[in-house]
């Protein structure tokens, strides 16, 4: 397998935290998106969406979107398992996922890419839809805090892909300088719990 990767994005970054979970090492190679190498015909070639990351498995096939790789990598090594194991843990933890991904993650991403320089390009910018995905960010944040101040992770006791998720975007948030995680009572107890695992370096 080989991981079409760039340092510092969150996506791949979600994609490399899952693989250490599961002690997997998997070749990488980076795409320089601000390059434009991602719309380049040889990239292109082989994901013709030109996102980020991409895992290129050992028969040749490329799988695309971070979920998606996820999910490949839970089917073919599934211990330990980030995506449950019964059928109520698998269905809860794609709950979870999906809100994360949909109400937090998506949303800081559109904020980025609308109301910041972002990655440079303008031509598709509209700055008012981005502060509406700031806000409902925010709103998913302290959703999330009273979330966890029952529970000590996202979809119960078990560590799983909707963490991962969840730490990406926060730590976006962050580096953005939307919010202090410190304002957030259980959801910085979490941040601390999971940022200190191994993984959370990848």
């Amino acid at each position: 397998m080989k991981l079409y990767d760039h340092p510092g994005f969150p996506n791949p970054r979600r994609v490399r935290i899952f693989l250490a979970e599961k002690g997997i090492q998997v070749p990488t190679e980076t795409i320089d998106v601000p390059a434009g190498e991602h719309q380049r015909p040889a990239y292109l070639k082989k994901n013709p969406s030109g996102l980020i990351p991409a895992l290129e498995t050992d028969s040749g096939e490329v799988i695309a979107e971070s979920a998606s790789i996820c999910r490949y990598l839970e089917e073919v090594h599934p211990q330990p398992a980030l995506m449950g194991e019964t059928a109520l843990q698998k269905a809860s933890i794609d709950m979870w996922h999906r809100r994360i991904e949909n109400q937090l993650f998506n949303p800081l991403g559109s904020y980025f890419h609308h109301s910041t320089d972002g990655l440079g390009d303008n031509r598709y910018r509209n700055a008012a839809w981005g502060n509406h995905n700031r806000d409902q960010a925010l709103k998913e944040l302290k959703s999330l805090d009273l979330l966890l101040a029952q529970k000590p992770f996202i979809s119960g006791d078990q560590f799983s892909v909707a963490d991962i998720t969840a730490l990406c975007a926060v730590d976006l948030g962050v580096a953005l300088g939307l919010f202090n995680v410190e304002d957030f009572q259980y959801l910085h107890e979490w941040h601390s719990r999971v940022s200190t695992r191994p993984s959370a370096a990848a």
